[in-house]
Order: C-alpha cells, then sequence, then structure tokens
C-alpha cells in the first residue's frame, strides 16, 4: 500500500474559510487537529465535494484511538457528505489535513488501520506454517 504525502499551500484556515463551510461547521471542526477533507472537481462527477467509501468508518477508527486532546472530524455538513466509489482494487483512504503536533499519532492510527482493514484480514497472502 502506498500512501502520498503532498506539498500543498492549503491548510487548515484555508479548509475552514472555504465557501461549503458553514459557521456552525466551523465552530464544531475548529479544535480539530485531523481533517478529513472531500476530493474537490473529481473526475466529471455532478457534486464536487466527494469522499471515499469508508470515510465514516476511517473516523470512527480514529475516534476511537486518539487520545483525548486531540480531535479528527470531517470538513463538510452532514447534508453535503456524500461518498465515491472506484470499482478497482486501488484503495482510497481519503485526504487528510494534519497539524504538524498530530503528525506522530495520525501515522501510527492509520497504519494500526490499514493492517487491521486490509493486511490482517488478506486471505490472499501465501500462509506459511
Amino acid at each position: 500500500m502506498e500512501l502520498t504525502i503532498t506539498d500543498t499551500a492549503d491548510n487548515f484556515e484555508s479548509w475552514l474559510n472555504k465557501e461549503f463551510v458553514t459557521d456552525e461547521l466551523r465552530k464544531l471542526i475548529s479544535d480539530a487537529s485531523i481533517l478529513i477533507v472531500p476530493f474537490e472537481n473529481l473526475r466529471d462527477t455532478p457534486n464536487p465535494l466527494l469522499f471515499p467509501i469508508g470515510t465514516e468508518e476511517i473516523l470512527r477508527y480514529f475516534k476511537e484511538k486518539l487520545p483525548s486532546e486531540q480531535l479528527i472530524d470531517i470538513c463538510i455538513t452532514d447534508e453535503d457528505y456524500q461518498e465515491f466509489a472506484f470499482y478497482s482494487n486501488y484503495k482510497r483512504l481519503g485526504n487528510f489535513m494534519v497539524k504538524a503536533v498530530a503528525v506522530p499519532m495520525f501515522v501510527t492510527i492509520l497504519s494500526a488501520y490499514v493492517y487491521d482493514k486490509y493486511i490482517k484480514e488478506d486471505n490472499t497472502k501465501p500462509q506459511y506454517k
């Protein structure tokens, strides 16, 4: 599995000020250390803001594992939340904005999630005795 980290001019402030982020949502997510952010204008889909299938599962996993002083949230209202699927073997876990203080915890929890979800239960790998 490949993890792609890209350098971007986006930051928490720019995401909190996106036109689709309501004042109420901004208040809810402003204390987050990790934001799950949508793919914007993906392919030719009618909805310009999409999350990969399984985003809610990742969100729950992180909420269970993160220490109480670090918060994760999703950068969209419930009404605007929409998932997409690619029907291939390629796994998309999503786009995340992570504050520097949360990077070590993020990497640890994401690694555990990938292991639990994709590696531990993979029956295609050779079984050694």
